[in-house]
């Protein structure tokens, strides 16, 4: 479980822009197509019609408006001008060519009324789930993606705590997923609508600041190159040493896990694999087995997921209903469907927080009724995948 956080001045960027990509790709496969710097994914839409539902303006162009004022960033490009206003019904009126709303959490230093009034409260959004924001510090442009799972409230008094003067939440659980740097990166199968690209000017490498949680320095070795170390013909597990474990983590790298390439499996090592593991639906034992290597032997690192399907589920079928603490191959089919839906789970075969966390997201999404349980509905709506 991992927590990362980037912050950008506004005099680096050349362009933050809003991508409707209109679930064509995910942001491992956008980040590719444009070469943007850093991506998050951005605000909530309707998985089946594949609509935003939030206020949106992307190039002068006003894509969602309704009858309310909310809080939201706001800006031009490039975007020095950057700050969190107040969003009018008629978003063709403001004198800013991009603006996206979401659940505006904290403005101008001022924590909003939906978090005094109890976001948690709300069955839409309150429960626990990865999340991701975005928002201002310093006059820096902040962002936050995170696969820990945290109740709106949570995230609040994180990013409150860190220093953050203006929080926007955005689309969480099974749509968080994007990169801010070397080893910061949080995956997923589903492809979004819409996503925030940062480009910084050519002569910044990299953000002004920032943090992480659970990453090592790589040093300046070019992952982009083959792998020259010798493929594993073992699993590779804690406390081994050699080539091998330094083919393994080559391939953390490849797939912007950070870890050290010194041949030895330690607890930076453990944890990595642990992440690579948690964000590709496998098995989370921290042993570098067969499944674990045939995913990191791929070259990119969403070619490994997203792969699932009903046909290819290898398990049994549920003939009872799962719930929280059971365990057994049916549980590990409900794992596999909710991977194949988009919600990337470990395939464990035991009905955890995070695998819970996962069933009650799906059902929100579905409009199916949110008890975490995984009855007769909910499995029948996973077997649309």
């Amino acid at each position: 479980m991992s927590k990362y956080i980037t912050y950008v001045d506004l005099n680096d960027i050349e362009k933050l822009e809003i991508y409707q990509a209109k679930g064509a790709y995910t942001a491992a496969q956008l980040r590719t197509r444009l070469g943007c710097d850093y991506i998050i994914n951005g605000g909530l839409y309707t998985m089946s019609t594949m609509k935003p539902n939030c206020k949106l303006k992307v190039n002068g162009t006003v894509v969602v408006s309704d009858n309310y004022n909310y809080y939201g960033p706001s800006w031009n490009n490039p975007p020095t001008d950057l700050a969190h206003r107040l969003l009018p019904p008629d978003l063709a009126s403001i004198a800013y060519d991009n603006a996206i709303a979401c659940f505006a959490m904290k403005n101008n230093g001022v924590k909003s009324d939906m978090v005094v009034n109890g976001a948690d409260a709300n069955t839409a959004i309150g429960y626990s789930t990865s999340r991701t924001a975005m928002g201002l510090k310093d006059g820096k442009l902040a962002l936050y993606i995170g696969s820990d799972s945290m109740k709106p409230s949570a995230l609040y008094n994180y990013l409150n705590g860190q220093g953050w003067s203006d929080i926007l939440m955005l689309d969480g659980g099974g749509s968080t997923q994007g990169y801010l740097g070397a080893g910061k990166q949080v995956t997923s199968s589903r492809k979004v609508h819409n996503y925030i690209c940062v480009y910084l000017k050519k002569s910044n490498s990299g953000s002004t600041g920032g943090s992480s949680s659970g990453s090592s320095s790589t040093g300046s070795t070019d992952f982009t190159k083959p792998n020259p170390y010798t493929k594993p013909t073992r699993a590779i597990q804690y406390g081994m040493t050699g080539n091998d474990v330094k083919w393994v983590q080559y391939q953390l790298n490849v797939h912007e896990v950070a870890c050290d390439v010194d041949g030895s499996f330690g607890p930076a090592m453990l944890a990595a694999v642990k992440e690579f593991q948690k964000s590709h639906g496998l098995a989370v034992d921290g042993s570098a087995g067969p499944d674990t290597r045939t995913c990191l032997a791929k070259s990119h690192p969403d070619e490994c997921i997203g792969e699932y399907t009903l046909a290819n589920n290898p398990y049994k079928a549920p003939t009872r209903a799962i719930q929280y603490g059971m365990t057994g191959d049916d549980v590990r089919w409900a794992q596999y469907q909710l991977c194949a839906a988009g919600y990337i789970v470990a395939i464990d075969g035991s009905f955890g927080p995070d695998m819970l966390s996962h069933v009650k997201e799906f059902q929100a999404d579905h409009n199916l009724a949110v008890d975490g349980s995984c009855g007769p509905a909910t499995q029948t709506e996973l077997k649309k995948f």
